[in-house]
């Protein structure tokens, strides 16, 4: 997984109200976390339901990725995502 793979994932894992069920159904409807964040509001409405959509969309707007990921490099830590060998199964099994 590149860097900017990393960080769609590590954007909605930020994300109130999306854990890894939610995240699962938007991997599946648009194929990848850099699709589903950038989709249009439309898209995310369909796939999220409009509350949910309208909160991301301005989650979105004010997600700065530089920041989060100078954030992550300076403080040495390393983000392991579900696909990831490395990830604790035990985590892997925990519903949204």
């Amino acid at each position: 997984m590149s860097n900017n793979d990393l960080l769609y994932d590590l954007a909605f894992s930020y994300f109130p109200g999306i854990g890894p069920v939610k995240f699962d159904i938007l991997l599946k409807h648009f194929g990848t976390a850099k699709l589903a964040f950038e989709a249009s509001a439309n898209d995310l409405r369909a796939a999220m339901g409009g509350n949910l959509s309208s909160k991301f969309l301005e989650y979105r707007a004010n997600f700065d990725f530089d920041q989060e990921l100078a954030s992550l490099q300076k403080d040495h830590i390393t983000v392991l995502t579900r696909s990831n060998p490395l990830y604790p199964v035990a985590i892997a099994q925990i519903s949204d």
